[in-house]
């Protein structure tokens, strides 16, 4: 019975993998390609924990709960202190609609990389793009205190802000955007493609 069992399982395993990814594929069934993709990507990139991330992104977004949860959980277990991957698996969470699990883990991008403005800055524009400025200023705040003259990530958030329709925030940021960088021109073009970007979306 024991052997029945494993020759079943590895016939399955043989059988995902015969599944021809071209173009017949793509044009399918957009559950059925997440699923393909992340089972190939968990076996083939199982010690990638940036990969891992992505792949339970993809689980929750087929609904497949408990793989996602294992895949992000891999994810962080493998990389407990890259704030750019803890970071991608609170995206995951945050993306499908999981606030609680999402706001835990962004929090601990804030307690194991307490120091990495780029994933703080990541976090800061994720969670304004979700609506949730308060959080998000936490985390923008975090990072000015890392570094006082980080204009782009100033800058980015802002834009953030302003596609989030919180326009009294994002104008604060432009504003220290440029008192850092006064008569900048490629500064204010960067601005002024924010607002003729927003306007396009109305």
């Amino acid at each position: 019975m024991r052997t029945l069992i494993v020759c079943i399982a590895v016939a399955g395993a043989l059988g995902a993998q015969s599944v021809r990814l071209d173009a017949a594929f793509f044009e399918g069934d957009r559950k059925v390609v997440l699923r393909e993709l992340a089972d190939r990507l968990k076996v083939a990139k199982a010690d990638d924990a940036s990969v891992l991330a992505e792949v339970g992104r993809a689980y929750l977004a087929v609904l497949e709960g408990e793989k996602g949860r294992a895949a992000l959980q891999a994810a962080e277990a493998r990389g407990p202190k890259d704030g750019e991957v803890l970071r991608l698996v609170a995206h995951a969470w945050l993306r499908n609609g999981h606030k609680a699990e999402a706001l835990q883990a962004y929090e601990q991008v804030l307690r194991r990389a307490p120091k990495d403005e780029d994933a703080l800055a990541d976090c800061a524009v994720d969670l304004a793009e979700a609506g949730l400025l308060a959080e998000a200023e936490r985390y923008m705040q975090a990072v000015r205190a890392l570094e006082p003259d980080g204009w782009r990530h100033f800058l980015r958030f802002g834009r953030a802000c302003l596609v989030a329709g919180q326009r009294k925030a994002a104008a604060a940021w432009f504003g220290r955007v440029m008192d850092l960088k006064p008569g900048e021109e490629k500064v204010q073009l960067e601005i002024l493609r924010a607002y003729t970007d927003l306007q396009s979306l109305i």
